[in-house]
């Protein structure tokens, strides 16, 4: 299939220290929800953020056009997952940390980067990806995150080898 390409203008590319500060603004400023926001207080995002950056498990990836922030996607390990048929997965990873800014929203951009980490952790051999959608730090009932995967296959009866073809990420 090859490296998937962005938008005409936006640059991909895995963040770097130097990227920290501006990634932690970029959040605090787009990365929320109906029900939570990050705390302002100065340093906790940039300590979250430099901690994600500096571990070389984790991959963040930052959306660039020119010096400015388009949008974040992180790929967290998990390790090896169980699943209820008794097949397992050797590697999973989690999606956090997808964040596009509002002036690129609804044009394929948080589905381009779904399928640039896709890309990128796939490249040395198959795993899993779940999404973690952030909640409230207070929600009605107690729990962390909620993880739903985007794909699932039992893994005895998965074929070896799959076709590549691309897909449409626009309606994201």
């Amino acid at each position: 299939c090859g490296v998937p390409t962005p938008m005409p203008g936006l640059l991909c590319v895995r963040a770097r220290s130097e990227d920290i500060a501006a990634i932690a603004e970029f959040w605090r400023s787009y990365y929320k929800g109906s029900d939570w926001s990050y705390d302002p207080a100065a340093g906790i995002v940039e300590t979250l953020v430099a901690t994600y950056v500096h571990d070389p498990d984790v991959l963040v990836y930052c959306l660039w056009r020119g010096p400015a922030l388009m949008g974040t996607i992180v790929s967290s390990p998990v390790g090896a997952v169980q699943m209820s048929h008794g097949g397992s997965v050797k590697d999973a990873r989690v999606i956090e940390g997808l964040c596009v800014h509002p002036s690129v929203r609804g044009k394929g951009v948080a589905g381009f980067l779904i399928q640039y980490m896709d890309f990128v952790t796939s490249a040395t051999h198959p795993l899993l990806h779940f999404w973690a959608r952030e909640l409230s730090y207070a929600p009605l009932l107690h729990t962390a995150i909620s993880m739903q995967s985007y794909a699932y296959v039992q893994a005895k009866v998965a074929k070896h080898r799959t076709d590549c073809s691309p897909m449409d990420w626009s309606f994201f």
